[in-house]
């Protein structure tokens, strides 16, 4: 091939590459949007069109009442459901030209919106997660852009469920009179904006999803209630039901049945690295945490009426941080119901309603909560003893020595232990001397170990016990503890 020919060859490969995608209107497969006929069929034949054509757009041109849909429709990977402006608050008023599906499904349990995944051939249930599903079963890179979502008659279980959606994206959207308005899981890196307006939960991050951004606010529907009927709740909230009080420790056994408007975290696998901005009206429960490590809630607002917030903050074996968080409850109810393994930071520069700390959780000594910008002498600050103060450095704790151990003296530094708060790393100082095998000294609660561990030193062995006993094994006299350490968490 000669300079010419390799030329032409390289300009038709990218004439190829930058063909735009495929762009198709569902009025051209039948959907009428009068608000009376059927539009499911018409909608999800477009779907599959621009699906089995590699991907693009499928349009919804504003229509002349709404689209009506009688059964859930299901997306394909690189396929946009796009309407033709952003839907806005208040869901189903003030949106003009907006493109409504409405769901009016005779089967109320299906979202009206999910991907084509599949797990061993077969769809996912309505209450099932997608777990270890195979490549070839997921669906990528799709997403729903400038739509109003809502229903008449029978409430569906859900707006949009992103199960086994690498790469997808909610933008532009509003859901009305759902169970549960966004479930995103076995989906990473995805982003989603938009509005809830759910009879039960909010948005939800739960089993493998990791490293998605979530924009979101969400408020709960009238009439308002206090439970979660059994046939609505979502499977991961039942399968964690009677566990909360005596296992999680926390406050009580009905965060199971509870409207949340966020749940972030994992029962059997992981969630990590999700980010959310968000404000949360009206739920009963505010956020809700388990297994959700690496959290991070940049700005936070939650907001409820006198007498029904219970909980605006519930996490257990979570670790999260919080750029800003403004919560409001007129009410009875606690900011932070901390449960077991929990390291919370956050930035409370804006925190409203600061008397209503004082409900603490279960006691627990394992939990740990660091507030920034709030100074503990101040009128109503937090009363839970799991509340730390960051930005003060952390003291040192005398050693009290056993065993005929004591302390070196001289130009030695005495010892000393000392447990940072953020890092859960536990420091040892100090040269001890003159002693007998055995226990030499106990640690406070708040600095032992979760599991034994052994440090050599010279001339000594240690074994750290989970009950904080230090035991000592010394072929010297004198035992440095200078630069033991270890992490709690």
């Amino acid at each position: 091939m000669n300079r010419r020919q390799w030329l032409a060859t390289a300009t038709a490969a990218t004439a190829t590459v930058a063909v735009a995608p495929l762009r198709t209107d569902v009025h051209t497969f039948g959907a009428r949007g009068d608000g009376v006929a059927d539009d499911s069929a018409a909608i999800q034949a477009a779907i599959d069109h621009v699906g089995a054509r590699g991907g693009g757009v499928v349009y919804l041109p504003p229509p002349k009442m709404h689209y009506r849909i009688c059964a859930g429709l299901r997306l394909s990977s690189y396929v946009v459901l796009e309407g033709a402006i952003p839907a806005r608050y208040p869901f189903n008023a003030g949106n003009a030209g907006a493109c409504a599906l409405v769901a009016d499904f005779a089967d109320p349990y299906q979202w009206i919106i999910e991907p084509a995944t599949q797990v061993g051939g077969r769809s996912v249930a309505h209450d099932r997660l997608v777990a270890g599903a195979l490549p070839d079963g997921v669906m990528y890179n799709c997403g729903v852009r400038n739509l109003l979502l809502s229903s008449k008659g029978k409430v569906p279980y859900g707006g949009i469920r992103f199960h086994g959606a690498p790469g997808s994206f909610v933008e532009g959207v509003s859901i009305d009179r759902v169970g549960c308005g966004l479930l995103v899981n076995y989906s990473f890196g995805g982003n989603y904006s938009v509005q809830v307006h759910s009879l039960y939960y909010g948005v939800a991050a739960w089993d493998d999803a990791n490293a998605n951004v979530f924009e979101v606010y969400c408020t709960h529907s009238a009439p308002w209630p206090q439970d979660v009927p059994a046939s609505y709740r979502l499977a991961f909230m039942a399968q964690l039901a009677g566990h909360y009080a005596d296992t999680l420790k926390l406050s009580s056994d009905e965060h199971g049945s509870r409207p949340y408007g966020v749940l972030c975290g994992s029962i059997g696998s992981t969630s990590i690295n999700n980010v959310f901005d968000l404000v949360v009206e009206q739920f009963p429960g505010g956020i809700f945490l388990f297994n959700a490590y690496a959290a991070d809630f940049r700005r936070c607002y939650i907001e409820s009426d006198r007498g029904r917030m219970v909980g605006a903050i519930a996490a257990s074996r979570a670790r999260f941080g919080m750029q800003a968080l403004h919560a409001y409850l007129s009410g009875e109810g606690a900011i932070f119901d901390l449960g077991i393994d929990v390291l919370a930071r956050v930035f409370a520069s804006g925190i409203l309603d600061a008397a209503s700390f004082g409900k603490a959780p279960a006691a627990d000594d394992t939990s740990l909560l660091i507030l920034e910008g709030l100074d503990p002498g101040t009128a109503g600050a937090p009363l839970q003893r799991n509340v730390r103060y960051a930005g003060r450095p952390t003291p040192w704790i005398d050693l009290a020595l056993r065993s005929g151990w004591r302390a070196a003296g001289g130009d030695h530094e005495p010892p000393a232990v000392r447990f940072d708060p953020w890092s859960h790393q536990v420091e040892l100082k100090g040269t001890i001397t003159a002693g007998r095998d055995g226990p030499g000294f106990i640690l406070p609660e708040s600095c032992r170990p979760t599991r034994r561990r052994r440090y050599m030193t010279a001339g000594a062995r240690l074994d750290v016990g989970p009950d904080g006993i230090v035991g000592i094994a010394a072929a010297d006299g004198t035992v440095s503890l200078d630069g033991i350490a270890f992490y709690r968490w």
